[in-house]
This record gives structure tokens, sequence and C-alpha cells, in this order.
């Protein structure tokens, strides 16, 4: 690491990732929604958003 760098590389991971919650963000509402809708309590839902990465399958499996 450079000694001359001001920002921590957390930070900087952050601010790089940031525009990813641009699309994660209203996906994630959108989910919990539906899964609301279906009848998937809380513990239910983060059990599955944890177990199944793909979003498109997460949708399939409700």
């Amino acid at each position: 690491m450079n000694r001359f760098q001001t920002r921590s590389p957390a930070l900087q991971g952050l601010r790089d990732s940031a525009p990813f919650l641009l699309v994660i963000a209203p996906f994630a509402m959108l989910f919990g929604v539906v899964a609301a809708e279906a009848g998937l309590n809380l513990a239910e839902l983060m059990s599955l958003s944890v177990l199944v990465i793909a979003g498109a399958a997460q949708f399939a499996a409700l």
C-alpha cells in the first residue's frame, strides 16, 4: 500500500461498489414484496436469500 494513500481499502471498496446498489436495492425490495405475498416469514426469506445466490432462481423458487 502506498504511504500517501489516504483512503482505507474498505472505503475504497465501498466507493467502487456503490454503483451496484442502484441495481441491487430495487431488486431486493421487489423480491421482499413478492416473498411476503407468497407467505414467507422473515426467517424463510433470509434463509432463501442466503442459500440461493442467483436472483432469478429466487423468484423461480417462489
